[in-house]
C-alpha cells in the first residue's frame, strides 16, 4: 500500500473524529440542576377578600411573594410547585388551594366557591379581614 495514501487515511480519520467530538461537545445537554427562573404569577381572585390576603409560596425552596395589583414575582425552579396561601399574619384562616408548576407565566385562582364548607371559610375570612 502507498505510504502517502495510508497517511492521508489516518489524517482523515483523525480530523473526522475531532470534528465529531466538537459537534457532540457543543450539543451535549448541560449537567447539574436547572437554573431558577422568575415566575410571574397572576392571581384571579374570586373570593370576597382583597388580593393582599394571599401570597404565592414555593414549598420546596421555602420562598414566597406577595401580590401587587394581582401579580407576584417569585424565583423558582422550572416545574417546582407554586401554591396559593394566606399571607403571614392571618393565622386564623387556612386556604386549601392547588399547586401549579412554575413557569415564566403562571395563573393561580383563589376560588371561594359556594359549597357549605366554602361558605364557612368565606364567613371566617370576612370576619377576620373586616376593617
Amino acid at each position: 500500500m502507498n505510504p502517502y495514501l495510508a497517511a492521508g487515511a489516518i489524517l482523515l480519520a483523525i480530523l473526522g473524529a475531532a470534528g465529531g467530538g466538537v459537534v457532540l461537545w457543543q450539543n451535549w445537554p448541560a449537567s447539574g440542576p436547572p437554573a431558577p427562573i422568575e415566575a410571574e404569577v397572576t392571581l384571579r381572585n374570586t373570593c370576597p377578600v382583597g388580593d393582599e390576603v394571599f401570597v404565592v409560596h414555593a414549598p420546596q425552596s421555602g420562598r414566597w411573594a406577595r401580590f401587587n395589583n394581582g401579580v407576584a414575582k417569585i424565583m423558582a425552579l422550572p416545574g417546582e410547585p407554586l401554591r396559593l396561601r394566606i399571607a403571614p399574619g392571618f393565622d386564623d384562616v387556612t386556604y386549601a388551594g392547588y399547586d401549579e408548576p412554575a413557569a415564566r407565566k403562571v395563573e393561580l385562582v383563589a376560588d371561594c366557591g359556594s359549597s357549605e364548607r366554602q361558605q364557612m371559610i368565606n364567613r371566617a375570612m370576612r370576619d377576620t379581614f373586616r376593617n
